[in-house]
């Protein structure tokens, strides 16, 4: 009987030491998996914020790109009114002796017409300027919330899954 009772504690030892072998595997396998979850959420937040920067860039180089078009234009045009204008000075000399009142008249007028659009033009540069910079603040703002929403995010699911393991353990 002695031998018996000995034989069944040294089989309920070894049924206890496999039981605890078989949960501390499933411990070790949901660990495991908690951190594999883990790890994927770090690497989709790392992606969201790469491409916020991309978006960033990208509407920097837009408004950059604009910019520069906007200038471009303007000196295109400022050049095409000097010579307009040389032009016509040309014409006035050639023609000084006739109609040399009525081409004044149209050399300043068409110097008042390219102060004008020279104006214009300064004007919407400007414009142009003050909504690419409020653009840029906006989108700011929005990479801002946006971060702060992804940090949000990552907190939150980095206590789930602390709660989930300090539950399993």
């Amino acid at each position: 009987m002695f031998r018996s009772h000995q034989e069944e504690m040294r089989a309920n030892q070894v049924r206890a030491d496999a039981d605890r072998v078989r949960m501390e595997n499933r411990m070790d396998a949901s660990m495991k998996t908690h951190q594999e979850e883990m790890r994927a959420n770090l690497v989709r937040a790392d992606a969201d914020r790469v491409h916020m920067q991309e978006m960033f860039r990208t509407h920097q180089e837009k408004a950059e790109a604009n910019r520069k078009k906007d200038r471009e234009d303007f000196l295109a045009k400022l050049e095409f009114n000097q010579e307009k204008a040389n032009i016509m000075l040309a014409k006035l000399y050639a023609d000084r002796k006739t109609d040399k009142d009525n081409m004044l008249k149209e050399l300043k007028a068409m110097q008042e017409n390219r102060k004008t659009d020279k104006e214009d033009l300064i004007s919407k540069l400007d414009t142009n300027q003050e909504k690419a910079v409020a653009d840029k603040e906006e989108l700011k703002a929005a990479m801002k919330s946006m971060r702060s929403e992804l940090d949000d995010k990552i907190q939150h699911r980095v206590e789930n899954i602390l709660a989930i393991v300090e539950h399993d353990k």
